[in-house]
C-alpha cells in the first residue's frame, strides 16, 4: 500500500491534465510563482539575484552594453548579485567568466537556431535561481520567450526598451507588438521619453543613466590648443556618421573653417567611411574603439555624438554636443528629451556646420553652453538609476505575488 501512494504521487508530479508533464516549484530552483513562496524579496534591504539577457555585453563597445555594465556596477554596489546572459556574435569569447564581480554567461548569437537554443540551455540553472530576470529591448524578450520561458516557468520577467536600438517608421504592428510586450511583462523601464510617445505602451519609470565618474569627480580638462572635434559611438546607419562628415566639407566650403575629426568607433560601415573620408580629403584620424572612449572626448573642442549617454558624458566633460539625426525617430530622441536645449541638434551637414562655425568663432558662448549643460547633469549618478529599477523590480514582484501566471508572448518567431 505504501509503494502504491509513492508511484501516485510520482504520477501526480509528473502528469497533469491530459497527460502533459507540470513544472512545479522546487526549492533552490524557482519553477512557478517563487516570489509567492518568499515575500522577503519585496523588502526593501533583501538582496536581490538579478539575471541580465541582453544581446550584446563587455567587451563589446555600444551605448547598451556600456548602460548594462554600468547598471549591473551600481547594483553590486548596492549589495546585489548580477548574472549577465549575452550573445557572442563570432563565437569566439569563453562561455563563462567572471569580470568586476560580474558573472557572463555567453551563446552563439550567429550560429543556427538550434545551436543558440542548445547553448542556451545552460543558463537555465541562473535562471532557475534568479530573484529578477531582465531582459533589454523586445527583440530580446521575444528571444527570451521562445528560447527559455519554457525552461524556467512563469517567474516574472521585466523589460528596458532602449532608444538606439528602435527602428523608424514605426508601423501598426510595431506598435500591437510593444503593447503586447508591456502586458506580459512584470514591469517596464524606457530610455528616454520619446519612446513611449512614439511606441505607446506606457512605462513603470524613465530613469535617467548615470554618470561613473559624475560629472563634479571629473577633473576641469582645458580645450585643445587647436579645434577638433571628437565622434564617439558605432559606424552605422543610424549613429548619423554621414552627417559628420557631410558636415566637415560643408564648413570648409561655406565657412572656411577646416575642422579635424578623430572617430573612436567601430562598426560595418567603417572602411566605406573612410574611404569616403579621403576621397573629399577630409582630416580623419580613425582610432580603434575603447572602453574609456569618453574620456577622450576631452581630446576635442567639440564632441560629435548622438547617443543619450554619450551625450551626458560630453556635457559632463564641458564640451559642446552637436548631435546629428537622421529620421523622424531619432529627431525625436536627439530632440525631444530635457536635455535638448543644451546641445547641437542637426538634420544635415548644413546644420552641423552652422552649429559648429558658431561655436568655434565665439568662444565665450562656447563655454556659456559647455557651463550651462555641465550643470545640468550634475546630478546624474548610477547609483540612482540602479535604485530606481530595484523599486520598479520590487513593485513587479509584489504585483506577481498574487497572480499565478504569466502571459506568453505568442507572437511567433523573433
Amino acid at each position: 500500500m505504501r509503494g502504491d501512494d509513492v508511484r501516485r504521487r510520482e504520477s501526480g508530479r509528473r502528469a497533469g491534465a491530459g497527460g502533459r508533464r507540470v513544472r512545479r516549484f522546487r526549492p533552490g530552483l524557482g519553477f512557478g510563482n517563487e516570489h509567492e513562496m518568499n515575500p522577503s524579496l519585496m523588502e526593501t534591504d533583501s538582496r536581490l539575484r538579478v539575471a541580465f539577457f541582453v544581446k550584446r555585453f563587455w567587451p563589446d563597445v555600444g551605448g547598451v552594453e556600456k548602460y548594462v555594465f554600468e547598471l549591473a556596477q551600481a547594483l553590486l554596489e548596492l549589495g546585489h548579485c548580477v548574472h549577465v546572459i549575452a550573445g557572442d556574435p563570432e563565437g569566439t569569447r569563453p562561455a563563462t567568466e567572471s569580470h568586476e564581480g560580474i558573472e557572463i554567461l555567453r551563446y552563439p548569437s550567429r550560429r543556427s537556431t538550434l545551436r543558440a537554443a542548445w547553448a542556451l540551455r545552460r543558463a537555465t540553472p541562473v535562471l532557475h535561481r534568479a530573484d529578477v530576470i531582465h531582459v533589454s529591448d523586445v527583440e530580446m524578450l521575444e528571444r527570451y520567450e521562445r528560447f527559455l520561458a519554457r525552461r524556467v516557468g512563469a517567474k516574472p520577467v521585466f523589460l528596458t526598451r532602449h532608444g538606439m536600438s528602435l527602428r523608424d517608421p514605426v508601423t501598426v504592428e510595431e506598435l500591437r507588438r510593444h503593447e503586447r510586450a508591456r502586458r506580459c511583462v512584470a514591469g517596464m523601464l524606457d530610455d528616454g521619453t520619446f519612446i513611449q510617445r512614439r511606441y505607446g505602451a506606457t512605462p513603470d519609470a524613465v530613469p535617467d543613466p548615470g554618470l561613473r565618474p559624475m560629472a563634479d569627480e571629473l577633473s576641469t580638462s582645458p580645450e585643445p590648443q587647436a579645434a577638433r572635434a571628437v565622434f564617439v559611438g558605432r559606424l552605422e546607419p543610424d549613429t548619423g556618421v554621414d552627417i559628420y562628415l557631410d558636415g566637415l566639407q560643408a564648413l570648409r566650403e561655406r565657412h572656411g573653417i577646416h575642422l579635424p575629426l578623430t572617430v573612436y568607433a567601430d562598426g560595418s560601415r567603417r572602411d566605406e567611411l573612410r574611404r569616403r573620408a579621403e576621397t573629399f580629403d577630409l582630416d580623419v584620424r580613425w582610432e580603434a574603439p575603447r572602453a574609456d572612449a569618453q574620456d577622450r572626448l576631452c581630446d576635442g573642442t567639440l564632441a560629435f555624438v548622438s547617443g543619450r549617454m554619450s551625450i551626458f558624458e560630453a556635457m559632463a566633460r564641458r564640451r559642446c554636443v552637436v548631435a546629428a539625426y537622421m529620421d523622424p525617430l531619432k529627431r525625436d530622441y536627439v530632440c525631444g528629451e530635457w536635455f535638448s536645449p543644451l546641445i547641437g541638434r542637426a538634420r544635415d551637414g548644413a546644420e552641423v556646420a552652422e552649429h559648429v562655425a558658431e561655436l568655434l568663432r565665439d568662444p565665450r558662448l562656447r563655454r556659456a553652453r559647455a557651463e550651462a549643460a555641465f550643470q545640468a547633469v550634475r546630478r546624474l549618478n548610477w547609483g540612482a538609476t540602479a535604485r530606481e529599477y530595484v523599486r520598479v523590480w520590487r513593485a513587479g514582484l509584489a504585483r506577481a505575488a498574487v497572480t499565478s501566471s504569466r502571459p506568453a508572448l505568442a507572437w511567433g518567431s523573433p
